[in-house]
C-alpha cells in the first residue's frame, strides 16, 4: 500500500477501487496484511471486494491489534521500546540525557505518543527529550549537538516537518553521519545503516511465521486448528561497527545478544591472494588441490540434493500430497509412493505410461481433464483440476491436482508437467453434508415463516370455502324450488369453481414452499415467482396495516436458481420489512417489491420499507449469525438468506431508502438461454 508515504481517505479510496476491479474475478485465497495502517485498511474494506477471505497480518504491535472480525489471523510482534532503553541505559550509564527522535507521519505521530507514555518512567533516571515532527535540517543539527555520553533512541520518520517524504533508513543514516552518540531501535531494518542496537523482533522472524500461517490456511481446510503462538520472540541485536566506533565491549551486551556486520577475517580479506600464492609453489599441486576440492563440492552437492529430495518427499507426505512428474515427449509420468496410492497404481518407482495414469480418470470427468490438460500445454502453462479417480477395486475418490509446464527456449514446446495432487473425497463428503444441512435451515425456515403467516394464510383459504359454502347452499335452495333455473345454477357452479381454484393456489403455493429439498437450479422468471410471494403475504401485510406494491420488470426476468429457495428469501424480507414498521404510524406503512433489469448486468430483486431502516453500526453486522435488530429476534432468517443468495452466485445488501427505511436488494445473473 505504502499508506504511510502516500496517505489519505483519496488515496485509499482508489487504492479500494483498483483492488476490487483487479481481483472481481478471481479473488485472492488469501490476504496478507503488513503492518497496522494495512491491516486497518483491509478490516475496513475487506466486505467490499475481498468478503469473506481470510486475513493474515504481521508486524503488528499487541497495542495496535484492534479487535478483528473472524477470518483474521496472525502473531503479534512486539516492538515495545522499553527493553532497548533499559539496555542503552546500561551500555552508556554516564548517559544524562535521551532523545526520543519520530516524524510527522500519522504512523510516526503514532509512535510520538507510545514513547511519551513508555518513556515516562524513565525520567527520574534521566532527562528524557522528545524531538516530533522537526524539519530535517533542523533535525540533523539538533542531533549534530547531543553529548557521546547521552543516547538517541529512533523510532521512524516517514515526514519531516515540512512534510517532505523519506524512508527511515535513509534518515538513519543521516542521523548517524552526523551524531556523536550512539541511535538506538526497535526495528532491525535500521542494523547497518547507522542503529547502533535494540532489543527487537526480527523480521525474517515475522516473515516466517506469516508464510506459515498463509501455507496453514492454503493447506489446511479446518482454520480452527490452527495453534498460533502468542508472539514473535524478541532477542538483543546490535552491530559491531558501531559498537567499536562508540567503544561499547561485547562482553557488556545482555545476555543473548547476537552481533551482525562481523569484520571479515583474515581468510576473507586475502583469500586470492593465499590462492595465488599457493598456484605459485606448483601447478601440480594446485591441480590435485583443485580435483580434491571439485571433488568434495560434488559429494556435497550430491549430499544436499539427496537431504533436499528426502525433505520433500518428507513435507508431501506429512500434507498427503502426491509428486508427480509428466516426460511428456516419453509419454510416461513418474510419481511418489503418495501419488501413486492416489491413483491406485502399483507401488515403486518405475515411470508409467501416461494412458495408464489416464485411464484412472473418472469417465465423466475425462473430457474436462483434457480439456485442462490441452489449455496448460497450449501455452497457459498451469494446470488445473478437481476430478474422481476409479481404482482397481472399484473404489471412487476425489482428487485436486496442480501442475506446471516447462516450456523448450527455443521453440516453445512443452517439455515436461511437475506438480502434486491431493486426495479431497473427504473434504467432498463434508461440502455435501453441509449443502445438506443447508438445505435443512433452510426448510426449517420456511416452516417457521410460514407458521408466522399462519393466521394470515387461514383468512385467505376462509374467503374462498365461505364463498363455495354460500353457493352451494343457494343452489340447493333452487333445487328445492319447483322449475329450478339452469342459468342461474350454471352460475353458482361456476362462481364455486373458481372460488375452489382460488384455495387451491393457496395450498399451492403453502405446499411449495413446505417442500424438503437441495438446491435444484432450473430457469425460473422472477416476475411470477415474486408475484407468488405478494399473493402469499398481501393476507399478513394487510393485518398489520402495511400497503403492498409490487413492480415487475416490463420484460421476462429469468434466472437459473431454486425457485423454491429464492421464494423463500423474498418471503422473509417482506416479513421482515412489516415487522421493522411495527412502531411506524400506520397510514404510513408501505412495502415495496421490485423486479428490474440491472444497468451493470442481471437481475435484481428489491424490497423497501418505511421503517427506520437499519442503524449505520448494524449493516456490516446485519447479514452475521445471531445479529438482530428485533425484540426477541434469533438472528437467523437474514444469515440464511445471504447463504442461499450467494448460493445462487448473488450477494444479498442493505442500504437506505428514499423514504428513510431500508432497503434489502440482491442481484442474480440473467438466464439468457
Amino acid at each position: 500500500m505504502d499508506a504511510v508515504r502516500f496517505p489519505g481517505q483519496d488515496q485509499e479510496e482508489r487504492l479500494g477501487v483498483f483492488l476490487a476491479e483487479k481481483y472481481a474475478r478471481q479473488p485472492p485465497d488469501v490476504i496478507v496484511a503488513a503492518g497496522p495502517l494495512a491491516l486497518e485498511f483491509v478490516v475496513n474494506r475487506r466486505d467490499h471486494f475481498f468478503a469473506g477471505t481470510p486475513v493474515v497480518f504481521a508486524a503488528i504491535s499487541p497495542e495496535q491489534k484492534p479487535e478483528l472480525p473472524p477470518g483474521f489471523f496472525g502473531v503479534t510482534s512486539d516492538f515495545d521500546p522499553t527493553p532497548t532503553v533499559e539496555a542503552a541505559l546500561r551500555l552508556r550509564p554516564r548517559a544524562r540525557q535521551l532523545v526520543a527522535i519520530s516524524g510527522a507521519s500519522r504512523f510516526d505521530r503514532d509512535w510520538a505518543t507510545t514513547l511519551r507514555r513508555k518513556l515516562a518512567p524513565f525520567e527520574s533516571d534521566v532527562e528524557v527529550v522528545h524531538w516530533e515532527g522537526l524539519p530535517m535540517s533542523e533535525l540533523l543539527d539538533r542531533v549534530s549537538g547531543v553529548p557521546p555520553d547521552d543516547i538517541i533512541l529512533f523510532t521512524s520518520v516517514f515526514r519531516d516537518g515540512h512534510d517532505r517524504a523519506y524512508f527511515p533508513r535513509e534518515v538513519m543514516a543521516a542521523i548517524a553521519e552526523r551524531t556523536r552518540a550512539p541511535i538506538f531501535g526497535v526495528y532491525s531494518t535500521m542494523l547497518g545503516f547507522g542503529l547502533t542496537g535494540g532489543v527487537m523482533p526480527a523480521f525474517e522472524a515475522i516473515g516466517t511465521q506469516a508464510g506459515e500461517i498463509v501455507w496453514s490456511i492454503l493447506n489446511r481446510p479446518d482454520l480452527s486448528a490452527l495453534n498460533l503462538p502468542d508472539a514473535v520472540p524478541v532477542e538483543p541485536v546490535f552491530d559491531q561497527g558501531q559498537l567499536r566506533k562508540f567503544g561499547i565491549r561485547e562482553s557488556a551486551l545482555p545476555p543473548g545478544s547476537r552481533v551482525l556486520h562481523r569484520t571479515p577475517g583474515f581468510w576473507e580479506l586475502y583469500r586470492w591472494h593465499v590462492l595465488g600464492l599457493g598456484g605459485l609453489c606448483g601447478a601440480e599441486a594446485f591441480l590435485i588441490g583443485a580435483l580434491l576440492l571439485h571433488r568434495r563440492r560434488r559429494r556435497a552437492a550430491e549430499e544436499g540434493l539427496r537431504k533436499s529430495q528426502q525433505q520433500l518427499e518428507l513435507a508431501a507426505a506429512a500434507a498427503e500430497l502426491g509428486i508427480w512428474e509428466w516426460d511428456i515427449g516419453r509419454g510416461e509420468i513418474w510419481g511418489t509412493a503418495k501419488a501413486r496410492e492416489i491413483y491406485g497404481l502399483e507401488p515403486g518407482g518405475t515411470p508409467v505410461p501416461f494412458e495408464r495414469f489416464e485411464s484412472r480418470v473418472h469417465e465423466a470427468d475425462r473430457a474436462s481433464v483434457r480439456d485442462a490438460i490441452d489449455r496448460a500445454l497450449g501455452g497457459a502453462g498451469v494446470f488445473t483440476a478437481d476430478y474422481r479417480v476409479v481404482k482397481a477395486g472399484g473404489d471412487v475418490r476425489w482428487v485436486s491436482a496442480r501442475g506446471e509446464v516447462e516450456f523448450a527456449r527455443t521453440d516453445g514446446s512443452p517439455l515436461r508437467m511437475r506438480g502434486a495432487s491431493l486426495d479431497i473425497t473427504e473434504r467432498h463428503r463434508v461440502a455435501a453434508e453441509l449443502d445438506a444441512k443447508r438445505s435443512e435451515l433452510a426448510h426449517i425456515g420456511r416452516v417457521n415463516l410460514l407458521g408466522e403467516l399462519a393466521g394470515s394464510i387461514a383468512h385467505e383459504l376462509n374467503q374462498p370455502l365461505t364463498a363455495i359454502l354460500s353457493n352451494a347452499q343457494a343452489g340447493q335452495d333452487l333445487l328445492r324450488g319447483p322449475e329450478p333455473e339452469q342459468g342461474e345454477l350454471g352460475e353458482i357452479l361456476s362462481d364455486i369453481a373458481h372460488e375452489g381454484i382460488r384455495a387451491g393456489e393457496v395450498v399451492r403455493r403453502m405446499r411449495s414452499l413446505l417442500t424438503r429439498g437441495e438446491i435444484r437450479k432450473q430457469s425460473v422468471d422472477l416476475n411470477e415467482a415474486a408475484a407468488e410471494v405478494v399473493a402469499l403475504a398481501s393476507g399478513d401485510l394487510r393485518r398489520r396495516g402495511v400497503s403492498l406494491r409490487f413492480e415487475p420488470a416490463l420484460a421476462p426476468a429469468r434466472v437459473q436458481g431454486d425457485r423454491v429457495h429464492l421464494q423463500q428469501v423474498m418471503l422473509n424480507l417482506l416479513v421482515n420489512a412489516a415487522e421493522a414498521m411495527r412502531h411506524t404510524p400506520p397510514a404510513a406503512r408501505a412495502a415495496t417489491v421490485s423486479i428490474g433489469h440491472d444497468p451493470a448486468g442481471g437481475i435484481a430483486v428489491c424490497v423497501t420499507d418505511a421503517g427506520p431502516g437499519v442503524a449505520q453500526e448494524l449493516k456490516e453486522r446485519i447479514f452475521e449469525p445471531f445479529v438482530s435488530d428485533k425484540p426477541g429476534g434469533m438472528g437467523l432468517g437474514l444469515s440464511l438468506c445471504r447463504n442461499l443468495v450467494r448460493a445462487h452466485g448473488g450477494e444479498l445488501r442493505v442500504d437506505t431508502a428514499v423514504s428513510g427505511g431500508a432497503r434489502f436488494y440482491f442481484v442474480l445473473p440473467e438466464d439468457k438461454a
